[in-house]
């Protein structure tokens, strides 16, 4: 089979040939943009939990060592 019918053959198995493939294959770029898109704003949620845990450890700390809540001796 020449290389430049390879493509076709390929596209062909998985069912996008036909006058519909086009739409097909902008619905499917268009699922991965949005895949994308939630993976990165799952790793910014991430990241930012992680940073606010830290800052409400530090001043609970902070708290504790200068007896802020209810000092005691």
């Amino acid at each position: 089979m020449p290389r430049s019918v390879r493509p076709l053959h390929a596209l062909s198995e998985v069912g996008l040939d036909g006058p519909e493939a086009a739409r097909d294959i902008s619905e499917l770029r268009s699922l991965l943009d949005a895949f994308n898109e939630a993976k990165k704003t799952a790793g910014l949620t991430i990241v930012r939990m992680l940073v606010t845990g830290l800052v409400l450890a530090l001043l609970a700390g902070a708290f504790v060592k200068l007896k802020v809540f209810g000092g005691g001796p």
